[in-house]
């Protein structure tokens, strides 16, 4: 995973930190060892996804993603309110950072259901699973002021 990426926020730049502490001497992290040690600031905002051929199946969600989202969506596969296109496009995303294991930075436009915009950085990175395990990818994300 060599150097350390451009990443905006504080928070971010933590839970990768943190991410590459586990790592040891292993390019990533299980994702038994991540559970185990958590970040206690960031995993409240954690997402867990299964790469699987249904599509990303949700293994951990965060209290605070809870609350945001106002429902635990755990053991459900990840739609939210996207198109079909944009959902394959979503799953063959995330299966290109676990068969090439690599991580990704993004920020992104989103709106409040009020139509008040908001910027979002997100980080997401592969966590390392028991052989016959689904891949599984780690995601943080922290909204930026705009």
């Amino acid at each position: 995973m060599g150097d350390e990426p451009h990443i905006s926020s504080d928070s971010c730049r933590a839970f990768y930190r943190h991410w590459r502490s586990l790592a040891a001497e292993l390019e990533i992290p299980h994702s038994r060892t991540f559970l185990n040690q958590p970040d206690p600031i960031s995993i409240p905002s954690v997402f867990i996804l299964e790469v699987t051929e249904a599509g990303l199946l949700i293994r951990f969600m965060g209290t605070a993603l809870v609350e945001r989202w106002g429902r635990d969506q755990t053991n459900k596969i990840f739609a939210g309110a996207f198109s079909e296109q944009v959902l394959k496009a979503m799953i063959l995303n995330c299966r290109t950072l676990v068969d090439h294991p690599c991580g990704v930075v993004e920020e992104a436009m989103f709106s409040t259901r009020s139509g008040r915009p908001f910027l979002m950085e997100t980080i997401m990175l592969p966590l390392d699973v028991d052989v016959g395990r689904p891949p599984r990818l780690c995601s943080f994300s922290q909204m930026l002021d705009i």
